[in-house]
């Protein structure tokens, strides 16, 4: 499935871009550069442009989900932040 909203940068030039609905994204890149691919709730995933790469690359990356447990988180019936103090 694609992920809308993906954030795709290199972090050696301090740029980035988001995936459009589709999961599609441009970016412009030099031989070499690391892609880094991150999501909530996905593992980030490391890319790099080969050496020896035509004009136009394109690449599928598959993210891996993870999972993590979080402590237990208490709601309490307070109706107001004074009455919560």
């Amino acid at each position: 499935e694609p992920l809308p909203g993906a954030y795709v940068t290199i972090p050696q030039a301090g740029r980035g871009t988001l995936s459009n609905a589709r999961g599609y994204f441009i970016i412009n890149v030099f031989p070499g550069d690391t892609l880094v691919f991150s999501y909530i709730g996905f593992k980030k995933q490391y890319h790099i442009i080969p050496r020896k790469t035509e004009l136009d690359y394109s690449v599928i990356v598959e993210m891996r989900e993870d999972a993590k447990m979080l402590k237990e988180v208490k709601v309490y019936p307070f109706s107001t932040e004074e009455e919560f103090k």
